[in-house]
């Protein structure tokens, strides 16, 4: 099944072309956005990651930035991971996005498709790794559980042979 992942960026020939790049990896569907608000009225959707402008200079009156669709967004709460590239190298604000549970921080440069990619393959192998440890766990309880019953089977089994 393949991965949803949300672009949302005021250039929309741009946001195509992030697109595009990472729809080079054949696992994942990709839909984009102009604005942080289109974005949000389709989140119904569950996308496995959303890549987010940091400044969207839209032209629609009232749409918010990408630091403001963050901080609704709470990745925290929401478990979307959320990447933001920004023609901003500040490291300041990248400290600040990334206080805001931001994944990954990205500047637009003519690295940015490679390192969005990069990225998006990360978050992914990292949730695998989590659902996998998980899933360890989980057999881990189970076999403890299983041996606590067995153990106690022949601890009642000996009680009885005891008391005859």
């Amino acid at each position: 099944m393949k991965k949803l992942v949300f672009v949302v960026d005021d250039d929309q020939w741009y946001a195509e072309i992030l697109a595009n790049r990472l729809r080079q990896n054949g696992d994942l569907e990709v839909k984009t956005f102009n604005t942080g608000e289109e974005m949000l009225n389709h989140i119904d959707l569950e996308p496995s990651a959303i890549v987010l402008d940091y400044n969207l200079d839209s032209e629609v009156e009232g749409a918010k930035d990408g630091g403001a669709i963050l901080e609704m967004l709470n990745p925290q709460k929401t478990r979307i991971p959320v990447i933001l590239l920004s023609g901003q190298e500040n490291i300041g604000t990248a400290v600040k996005l990334l206080k805001f549970h931001a994944s990954d921080y990205i500047v637009k440069n003519d690295n940015a498709l490679d390192n969005l990619a990069e990225s998006v393959d990360q978050i992914f192998e990292m949730e695998q790794l989590a659902f996998t440890s998980q899933l360890a766990l989980e057999d881990k309880s189970n076999l403890q559980k299983r041996w606590m019953l067995v153990w106690s089977a022949c601890l009642l089994l000996a009680l009885l042979l005891f008391l005859l």
